[in-house]
């Protein structure tokens, strides 16, 4: 969802943007909590991603762990019954105040029993708290210890946000990995930016396509002027996924 303009979906609601999306060939889309408007019903986006056979991961801004390292159980239990109304099989959560020794995991675990048809995905995103390397390969090096059935939404443009190398993050946390973002940055007025897709044959992002495997969705992450483009960089994330 975040391809297209904020304000207008903002503005139209998501609805129609699903449409959008699976008319330029998409095989699923992610809502976004944040851009939801007041015209956006649940269940209205539901029935529409179900009528399209749309795959749906439900994202919110929401930390799993506030801070002081608790569990952010309040929240959790809004966003997961959102995603359960939106039908969405994946839930994708920012790490938040993870602590180790202090968070308890045993907690989070209990939590996810009771939503076994979710599967929790968390992405690094530009915070320091949730999106510096070895702050993520301890939260999941240590869920993985007692099992936790949590899996990783990697950006491969959100390491550079927060000073990392995402070559670096990709070897470190690669067995953790379902789902990537795609989108490359650049340097404007000082800040960065996200960008769209190079159609280059050795453009950085393709590696990290090619190297998750065939079987990992890919999303893409950033503003595409004007929308058209869209069937465009879809078929390009494609045939690279297919060629990779």
């Amino acid at each position: 969802m975040n391809v297209f303009d904020r304000k207008v979906v903002l503005e139209r609601g998501q609805l129609d943007f699903i449409r959008k999306a699976a008319e330029a060939g998409a095989d699923g889309i992610e809502i976004r909590k944040e851009l939801l408007s007041e015209s956006d019903s649940l269940l209205h986006l539901k029935e529409e991603l179900t009528r399209l056979d749309m795959f749906t991961v439900y994202s919110a801004p929401s930390e799993v762990w506030s801070e002081g390292g608790r569990l952010n159980s309040y929240e959790l239990v809004k966003v997961f019954g959102e995603a359960l109304a939106v039908g969405a099989k994946w839930l994708k959560l920012p790490l938040g105040y993870y602590l180790h020794g202090v968070s308890e995991l045993a907690e989070l675990n209990l939590f996810l029993k009771d939503y076994k048809g979710i599967q929790l995905l968390i992405e690094n995103d530009q915070t320091p708290q949730g999106g510096k390397i070895e702050h993520l390969a301890d939260f999941f090096e240590s869920a993985s210890k007692i099992e936790i059935p949590i899996r990783m939404t990697f950006d491969i443009g959100n390491w550079h946000f927060t000073g990392e190398k995402p070559e670096s993050a990709f070897s470190r946390l690669r067995e953790y990995i379902s789902y990537l973002h795609l989108k490359e940055v650049a340097l404007r007025d000082g800040k960065i930016h996200p960008t769209g897709l190079s159609a280059a044959k050795h453009a950085g992002w393709r590696m990290f396509q090619n190297r998750t495997g065939k079987s990992v969705p890919a999303a893409l992450e950033f503003p595409i002027q004007p929308h058209e483009r869209l069937k465009e960089f879809i078929g390009l994330a494609r045939e690279n996924q297919m060629e990779g």
